[in-house]
This record gives structure tokens, C-alpha cells and sequence, in this order.
């Protein structure tokens, strides 16, 4: 099954079916996939996917850049892509979707190493999540173990980055209502 989800919609016989999961790369398994590109390794290491396929289409331009393209520049457009694509899902899921708290859920997650189980995402319906994390990529939902984590690297990076702004402008607006409330008072 290529969507990660699908699993919902199977009917609940475990005499008959089993799930198979299939996720991306380790670390340990990139590092070997782009052993021939060793120099580049630390740009995308920790930065990026490590979805096997997209990996493979940066090898192979790496293999037979464009006229004019350097190696750095075809990694550091992949990196952007990526990030660009992880911002789009995260916003995705904070901004289009009123049925789960995916801004608790990211927290979480950034404050337990970029994964939680469902018993610790106690409050979000798994099932309502699912829904929403296939239209909105940046977070999986492995079924077969229970745990939400980041899709890539890109994605908990940008988790991070549009968290912290969140909590900066919700702390802003507080300090602008706080002085108008003073202000009111006088």
C-alpha cells in the first residue's frame, strides 16, 4: 500500500490481512545510498527527505547535471524544494484543519525527539488525524506501531521554525492587548 493511511479502510480482519509497512530510508541507509556523492552528504543529511525515490532523482542529476549546473546547485535546489513543499504541508495541517490541534501534536513531537506515540497524543483522534495528514503531508502516522512523527527532516525543521513565530506573534499580540487594557485604565 503506497498511502500510509490505507489501513483505515481495510476491514478489521486480522485472520486476513496484515499491515505492511513501508517507510523511508534510515540515516544509516541514506548515508550508504549517497556514499558516490560523499562531499554532499552534509547538505542533505538532516536537512531533507530521505524517501528513497526522491534521493534517487538527486543522484541522477547528480549524475548528468543540466549545462552549467554545478553539484551545489543542484543539491541546494533539492534542499529548497523540499523545505518550500514542507512549509506548504505543515501550513497545511496548522492553518486548513479545525478537527485536531496539529500545533500541540508538532510540540510534542519537537519536545520528544520528533516522534510520539498515540497514547501520548492521548488528545487527537487518530482517525480524524489520518484524514488530515493525507492531504497534508508533514507528519506521518505509522499504524502498525502508533506513532506520529515528521515525514523528513525539512518537516520537522519547518515544524519548528513556524512554531516558534507562532508563539512570537501570540506573545506580541498579548503584550498589544496588555497596553491597550493599561492604556483604557489611565
Amino acid at each position: 500500500m503506497s498511502d500510509a493511511n490505507t489501513a483505515f479502510v481495510q476491514p478489521n480482519d486480522e485472520g486476513r490481512n496484515q499491515v505492511l509497512w513501508l517507510d523511508d530510508l534510515t540515516r544509516a541507509e541514506t548515508e550508504e545510498f549517497l556514499d558516490i556523492h560523499a562531499p554532499l552528504r552534509p547538505e542533505v543529511l538532516g536537512r531533507t527527505t530521505c524517501r528513497a525515490s526522491q534521493l534517487n532523482a538527486l543522484c541522477c542529476n547528480l549524475d548528468e547535471p543540466p549545462p552549467g549546473a554545478s553539484a551545489a546547485d543542484i543539491v541546494t535546489a533539492f534542499v529548497n524544494e523540499d523545505r518550500l513543499d514542507a512549509f506548504h504541508n505543515l501550513r497545511g495541517l496548522l492553518e486548513d484543519t479545525n478537527t485536531v490541534d496539529f500545533e500541540r501534536l508538532m510540540q510534542a513531537m519537537i519536545d520528544n525527539g520528533g516522534s510520539v506515540t498515540t497514547t501520548q497524543a492521548w488528545f487527537v483522534d487518530m482517525k480524524t488525524a489520518a484524514e488530515e495528514i493525507r492531504a497534508n503531508q508533514a507528519i506521518q502516522l505509522n499504524v502498525v506501531t502508533g506513532v506520529y512523527s515528521f515525514n523528513s527532516a525539512a518537516d520537522a525543521i519547518a515544524a519548528e521554525e513556524e512554531l516558534a513565530v507562532r508563539r512570537s506573534r501570540r506573545a506580541a499580540d498579548a503584550i498589544a492587548a496588555a497596553k491597550e487594557e493599561l492604556a483604557v485604565r489611565r
